[in-house]
C-alpha cells in the first residue's frame, strides 16, 4: 500500500468517524456539554467561554464519549437508534457498545505555585526554564 493509498484510506475513515461523532452530538444534552466543559474549566455560568476553536472542538469531541457513572454514553444511544445500512456486517461485533476511552481528563493539574498554567518553580520557589 502506497503512502497516497494510506492517506486516502485514513481521510475516508476519518470522514466517516466525524460524521458519526457529529450525529451522536444530537444525543448529548446541553447540561452534559456544560458539565464536560466545567471539567475543562471553560463555562462561566451557563455559557461556554473558550479561548480558542481547539478548546471548543475538544468539548464537543469528547461529549459523545463521556457519561456519568451508570449512564449510557451518547455514542451508544446513537448506535442503538441508527439502523445499519443495507449490506453491512451483522454479527456479534456489529452492535456491541463502543469501547470506553483509555484516557480521560479528570481535572487540570495546578502548577506548583497553585496557579493553573503558572510558571514552573523549583523547591525554593525560583522560576525554572523549560
Amino acid at each position: 500500500m502506497t503512502q497516497e493509498d494510506t492517506l486516502a484510506r485514513y481521510r475516508h475513515l476519518r470522514a466517516i468517524a466525524m460524521s458519526h461523532n457529529s450525529a451522536a452530538l444530537g444525543f448529548v444534552s446541553r447540561q452534559a456539554v456544560l458539565e464536560n466543559a466545567k471539567r475543562l474549566g471553560l463555562p462561566e455560568g451557563r455559557m461556554l467561554v473558550a479561548g480558542s476553536k481547539v478548546e471548543m472542538a475538544l468539548v464537543f469531541g469528547l461529549a459523545p464519549h463521556a457519561a456519568k457513572e451508570a449512564r449510557s454514553r451518547a455514542l451508544d444511544r446513537y448506535a442503538r437508534a441508527t439502523p445499519l445500512p443495507p449490506g453491512s456486517a451483522r454479527g456479534p461485533h456489529a452492535r456491541r457498545p463502543a469501547p470506553r476511552p483509555l484516557l480521560g481528563l479528570v481535572r487540570r493539574a495546578p502548577a506548583r505555585d497553585g496557579r493553573v498554567g503558572g510558571p514552573r518553580r523549583d523547591a525554593r520557589g525560583r522560576g525554572v526554564a523549560g
